[in-house]
């Protein structure tokens, strides 16, 4: 009995190392196409809000094709990590992080066309800001980024350089605002030539 014992458990043995390599294939697959289904390629304002909405409870990634995005806007979400990833000819005028987690944006110019152009964050943690190039360069408006009640916010990569040097109205470049707020920088972030101001409470 002991030697069927033993035969069967080496037999199952086998079996499962038969099976293995077309599970972890299959596997592999699907984790592939699970991946693929999460990326989605945006072009507008329309089809990028709708992209938002789509992976607020999977996380994924949204890729910006090169355009002029007037108004970014990520609203409370699952905890499920959201990358937002520009290029080369990216434009965002506004982004709001409303009460959000969990979420990244990078590789995009962020610069006024008819309003000041502005990065918000609202009660929001966990977020980070890489490789943006913060500019109002030639025009009459300002451009920053303003961090509200809101926690764990990174910055890093990022080059800010005439926020207002041309607006009638004071300007900053990075607005850490209330005591409640925790931003920092790394990664070489370059902020030139206007004043910073950070705070790290």
């Amino acid at each position: 009995m002991a030697g069927m014992a033993t035969s069967c458990g080496a037999d199952g043995a086998q079996d499962r190392a038969a099976t293995s390599p077309r599970e972890t294939t299959i596997e592999a697959a699907a984790t592939l196409s699970r991946a693929a289904s999460r990326t989605i390629r945006v072009r507008s304002d329309r089809q990028l809000d709708a992209a938002v909405s789509k992976l607020a409870n999977t996380g994924g990634t949204i890729r910006l094709l090169p355009n002029f995005y007037r108004t970014l806007v990520v609203r409370p979400r699952s905890a499920r990590p959201l990358r937002i990833m520009g290029t080369t000819g990216v434009r965002i005028e506004r982004v709001v992080f409303d009460r959000t987690r969990n979420v990244s944006l990078g590789g995009a110019r962020i610069s006024p066309r008819t309003r000041h152009a502005l990065v918000e964050l609202l009660d929001s943690k966990h977020v980070e800001l890489h490789d943006l190039v913060v500019t109002a360069e030639g025009t009459k408006l300002s451009a920053s980024v303003a961090v509200h009640r809101s926690r764990y916010i990174e910055i890093r990569s990022s080059t800010f350089t005439h926020c207002g040097d041309r607006s009638p109205n004071w300007s900053n470049c990075l607005l850490p605002l209330f005591l409640l707020s925790t931003a920092y920088t790394t990664g070489k972030a370059r902020l030139v030539p206007r004043a910073f101001m950070a705070s790290a409470t």
